[in-house]
């Protein structure tokens, strides 16, 4: 008896949590499942136009894959550092009605390595993404290097360490 109550809740529990994930636009594929903090169900990817150069505009192409099949994906662009000349438009799409790419125009006066940050919204939980744009005769993976420490940890995910420096003040 105490086997089949306890099996009858495990049923009724997985069930339940099937139908919340449903009700709540969620796909329930293995693939979207995140070990930490959850975020949009939503991937990014982009594509330069060719050699970034200072001074001359380059064309990015972003794609956004939603996970889930309804719901407003919402996206706000924000160039960082501000020497990098950003002309997009914060864009919202309606799944399964429009098409969830966009294309970005940027330019920086100097060489270097800038990076357009991209926010998304999607059902209610948000992520973010980095666009790395490498300018002039620099390479990303230079850049990172001059600036961080490369690992790799016990489970093979490498892992590149930049410096940080906490500063604490109080108020009296």
């Amino acid at each position: 008896m105490k086997r089949t109550c306890l099996y009858l809740s495990a049923l009724m529990l997985a069930s339940s949590s099937l139908a919340f994930a449903k009700d709540i636009g969620q796909e329930t594929h293995a693939h979207y499942r995140s070990p930490g903090k959850p975020g949009a169900p939503v991937t990014m990817s982009y594509e330069l136009s060719g050699t970034p150069s200072a001074g001359m505009p380059l064309t990015i192409r972003v794609h956004f894959t939603p996970h889930v099949t309804e719901g407003e994906l919402k996206i706000h662009y924000r160039a960082d550092p501000d020497d990098l000349n950003l002309v997009a438009n914060d864009a919202s799409y309606t799944l399964g009605k429009d098409d969830t790419s966009a294309e970005l125009t940027v330019q920086a006066a100097h060489d270097g390595v800038y990076y357009i940050n991209v926010f998304t919204e999607l059902a209610g939980r948000a992520r973010s993404f980095s666009i790395p744009v490498p300018v002039g005769k620099v390479s990303l993976k230079s850049a990172l290097k001059a600036n961080g420490k490369p690992s790799v940890d016990a489970q093979g995910v490498r892992r590149i360490h930049l410096p940080a420096e906490e500063t604490v003040t109080t108020s009296n």
